[in-house]
């Protein structure tokens, strides 16, 4: 697949982008360049070890999204940005890189980048083959907030590198909205901050609708966040840790638990039975299960 070079003057160069003070003169760009065409973008940042609940929100509130025609972007790290880009997969999304586009970061992405880059592009102001560098992610993040008329923030700790984005898409005059994390999860910490400062309650779909201009509002299904206690005595300790890591404080639905273990319903079902044993989870009505904090 080609390499295009995008000139700030190129009429696929993002719009809004354009029309900030320190736009980068040039952008590397691969993929469907088609979708950059669109005039109205959401970005989607958050935690790189996201909670189930928030991965599953992401991916559904995107897929809507997306097929209503709203361009979807984010950074193409693992998490919230791999479930943004995963629920938008066939209509497609814009990655934005660190580094040059000749380096897949995080590599357990280049199994992933073929099938994306059916729909979706990717872009950086890095030339090809500059390599992801911790120093260059600011700059990257600043390209999310200058890309979106929107940003919305999904558990974002105390110094993450969404809070980073955020503070770019406020200078820019960008609208911004998180999704409440519970107090007692760290990477509910910067979101819950944001919301003190003013940032737009999210809690359904239809409050990103209302954050975009000349959009009708379409309703949507809630989820949400997190903690992940020690490993219980148990018969599979790796099986064990699977199951804890997905379970969080707020109730998940067991069948959404099921369908993202790479073990069997039985397994699973099996294991939330130990656990409930030993008093590490409690079973909620509608099927759902949390894990007990005392």
């Amino acid at each position: 697949m080609w390499l295009s070079i995008l000139s700030y003057q190129h009429e696929l160069y993002p719009a809004l982008l354009r029309g900030l003070p320190d736009a980068p003169p040039i952008l590397y760009a691969k993929g469907n360049l088609p979708l950059l065409k669109n005039k109205q973008w959401v970005g989607m940042v958050g935690a790189r070890n996201a909670s189930l609940n928030a991965i599953y929100l992401v991916k559904t509130w995107s897929q809507s999204l997306a097929e209503k025609g709203v361009g979807l972007v984010s950074g193409f790290a693992r998490g919230i940005d791999k479930a943004m880009h995963d629920g938008a997969l066939d209509q497609g999304s814009i990655g934005v890189f660190a580094g040059g586009l000749s380096h897949i970061y995080p590599a357990e992405h280049e199994n992933y980048i073929s099938a994306f880059l059916e729909n979706g592009v990717i872009i950086a102001e890095n030339p090809p083959h500059v390599m992801p560098l911790q120093k260059l992610f600011p700059r990257r993040n600043r390209l999310i907030a200058g890309i979106c008329s929107a940003l919305l923030i999904i558990e974002a700790a105390r110094h993450s590198g969404a809070l980073i984005t955020a503070q770019y898409a406020i200078e820019y005059g960008r609208e911004i909205g998180v999704v409440p994390g519970f107090s007692l999860d760290p990477r509910a910490y910067g979101g819950n901050e944001l919301l003190k400062e003013g940032a737009q309650m999210i809690t359904q779909l239809e409050d990103i609708w209302s954050m975009l201009p000349q959009r009708d509002a379409e309703p949507m299904t809630d989820t949400r966040a997190s903690l992940s206690p020690k490993i219980p005595q148990g018969a599979d300790e790796e099986d064990v840790q699977k199951v804890l890591d997905a379970l969080s404080a707020m109730p998940l639905s067991i069948d959404i638990l099921i369908q993202s273990m790479p073990l069997d319903a039985n397994r699973v079902n099996e294991i939330l039975s130990e656990l409930e044993i030993k008093d590490k989870i409690m079973r909620i009505s509608g099927n759902k299960v949390a894990l007990r904090l005392s």
